[in-house]
């Protein structure tokens, strides 16, 4: 009996550990395209957590004031979506929730110059009338430099998707209960 390693098997374990770390790639390869459709969103669905994202905290000093709030939040959730649907009265409320100046009287609300300019731009290039021109001129006129700079890249990305991924307004209420005061908001897929 010969001790010399047979070739075959010296062959073959090397075949083994020089495909081994090109089967990891290859395998990170085929999960890497795997259809992007198996983790996107429904249009709905990414205006509902795009609009979360936007929304402070509730307060939880008092339980009143916190049903008020989160009342609030999921008015604000609903008109999100149905403004990304095209509904210009929608847009406006939009508009006019991101109002820094609306704080007082809509709490838990979100706070922004530009996305509330953007939605004004958008509501002007959608249904141009006087009103809206009003408006948006009170609301985007004073806003600082880099307000405007955002406000204006954010009116295209809204505009964008407006036009190639709109909502669907008619499945926001499909059987889900509108009960949100137990601190949970609303499925509005």
């Amino acid at each position: 009996m010969s001790l010399q390693p047979q070739p075959n098997r010296e062959h073959k374990n090397q075949r083994d550990r020089d495909h081994h770390p090109r089967a990891r790639i290859y395998a990170a390869l085929v999960a890497l395209l795997i259809p992007a459709t198996a983790f996107a969103q429904t249009p709905n669905q990414k205006a509902k957590a795009e609009a979360i994202r936007f929304l402070p905290t509730c307060p939880a000093t008092d339980v009143n004031v916190r049903k008020f709030c989160l009342r609030e939040q999921t008015d604000f959730i609903e008109r999100y979506i149905l403004a990304k649907s095209g509904d210009v009265a929608a847009m406006d409320a939009v508009a006019e929730s991101f109002r820094p100046e609306a704080r007082e009287f809509h709490l838990g609300l979100p706070m922004s110059y530009a996305e509330s300019c953007a939605w004004r731009r958008v509501v002007l290039r959608v249904a141009y009338n006087k009103d809206n021109f009003d408006h948006f001129r009170e609301e985007c006129d004073r806003i600082p430099e880099a307000d405007e700079i955002a406000s204006i890249k954010r009116t295209t990305v809204l505009m964008k998707e407006l036009e190639t991924a709109p909502t669907k307004p008619d499945s926001l209420y499909s059987g889900v209960p509108r009960s949100h005061l137990d601190g949970t908001l609303p499925d509005t897929r």
